[in-house]
């Protein structure tokens, strides 16, 4: 919480926030708190192109866009928030792990049937 690059802080919860955030008032006063209960699916989408940019960087390989609207229609529903998103990233970077056990850079459709 210290860097001066810090752009972003996400928690899953008002809870987490209240525990780990709020007691650093100084610190607060130069973020927007930003909440959402719910992730409609265009939002959803956005997060995960999101996401995906990170982790192509992080591990060295691409997701095709397929990918990205497989994993959309995967976890969309009315009950998306941001505990079930976290699982979509760790979902995410899974088949990118995938991907590289298999010394392949691109994560195909196939890797999300196989985790599914």
């Amino acid at each position: 919480l210290k860097s001066p690059d810090l752009n972003i802080i996400a928690v899953v919860d008002t809870d987490e926030y209240h525990a780990t955030i709020a007691p650093h008032t100084k610190f607060v006063r130069n973020f927007e708190k930003i909440q959402f209960s719910k992730i409609d699916n265009q939002t959803l989408h956005r997060i995960l192109k999101d996401q995906v940019k990170m982790i192509e960087s992080e591990k060295n390989v691409f997701f095709t866009y397929q990918v990205i609207r497989d994993v959309a229609a995967k976890f969309s529903g009315p009950s998306i928030d941001g505990t079930y998103l976290l699982a979509i990233v760790k979902f995410l970077k899974k088949m990118a792990d995938n991907v590289r056990r298999d010394n392949e850079r691109v994560v195909t459709s196939q890797y999300v049937e196989e985790l599914s």
